[in-house]
């Protein structure tokens, strides 16, 4: 890359297009474009990703995993659709997850 952080430079230029009414343009593309994530997702696993688990393996059940998906969800790691938040990094999402994960849920959480 070119820039040191390319969506901040961006952005900035997204701003600066928006203030002065000059500037360059760039697509303004949802974040969904990019794919988005299913409690499903959570169950079985992505496909091509990680550590190929069968389609008769469950990553996590199908209870933990939706109060996975409603976690990220509520604290904004994803949008209601599943798009994931571009600037969320590994240790944040955890962070998140290890403190707001349900007693009932956590000893599957943990061992995954």
């Amino acid at each position: 890359s070119r820039v040191k952080d390319l969506p901040t430079f961006v952005q900035r230029g997204n701003d600066y297009r928006r203030i002065t009414g000059e500037g360059f343009t760039f697509l303004n593309i949802p974040r969904s474009y990019y794919g988005v994530l299913m409690a499903k997702h959570f169950v079985n696993g992505i496909p091509n990703v990680g550590e190929g688990h069968g389609p008769d393996e469950e990553v996590l059940s199908p209870d933990c995993a939706h109060a996975v998906f409603e976690i990220c969800e509520k604290y904004g790691i994803m949008s209601s659709d599943g798009a994931v938040d571009l600037d969320a990094t590994r240790h944040g999402i955890l962070s998140v997850l290890d403190g707001k994960i349900p007693a009932r849920h956590k000893q599957e959480y943990d061992s995954k």
